[in-house]
């Protein structure tokens, strides 16, 4: 694991929150300058739009945003495994959670990777609209998993989190509690010997 992780994060938290903030609206512009209607389905509801700018299609750069990001998971955690692979004492308990994790998640991406694709490319070949709409509805089914199976994998996976998570006390002792103990008891120990030696006073 590289030693400046913590000094690269501080450096380019800044700028990463500023992406985080501003990347949305690459991909969602064209919807936001349209004319928009909102549809009720399934005791939900969606919102479509007449696209103002005829090329730009969302579904292309959803599948662009998707293809990068799953290219981005899968090429950090190569370098992670790899780093953490040479280190002296491999631990390997955590390689194993972080392979679980990144296998899961670039799944979900992959999913709705697949969606955005059929929608881009597939679409307007396909002329039964029964296949499309059964398509269109999984596509909210792969969405939500793709946006509450990151955290539930996060808990999956780090046991400090899930034990965080629901208020579950480990009874493992680590070494800076038994560190705290062991100060503590030798400490009353000495005072009482202390106490002992020299008369209590009444």
């Amino acid at each position: 694991m590289p030693t400046t992780y913590g000094t690269m994060w501080e450096a380019n938290l800044k700028k990463v929150i500023v992406l985080v903030l501003i990347y949305p609206f690459f991909i969602i512009w064209n919807v936001v300058i349209s004319e928009k209607d909102i549809d009720f389905i399934m005791g939900g509801f969606l919102i479509t739009y007449r696209k103002r700018v005829e090329w730009a299609s969302l579904s292309e750069a959803k599948f662009i945003s998707f293809v990068f990001t799953l290219a981005i998971t899968l090429i950090s955690t190569g370098i992670t495994l790899s780093k953490m692979s040479k280190l002296k004492k491999r631990v390997l308990s955590s390689e194993r959670h972080l392979c679980f994790a990144t296998s899961l998640i670039s799944l979900c991406f992959l999913i709705c990777v697949l969606f955005a694709f059929y929608f881009s490319f597939i679409r307007k070949y396909v002329e039964n609209d029964a296949i499309t709409d059964i398509i269109y509805l999984s596509e909210y089914v792969a969405i939500d998993l793709l946006n509450v199976g990151s955290p539930i994998i996060m808990i999956m996976a780090c046991k400090q989190l899930r034990d965080h998570v629901f208020f579950i006390k480990s009874t493992e002792n680590g070494d800076n509690n038994g560190t705290a103990i062991s100060f503590t008891k030798a400490s009353s120990s000495n005072l009482y010997n202390n106490n002992v030696g020299h008369g209590t006073p009444n």
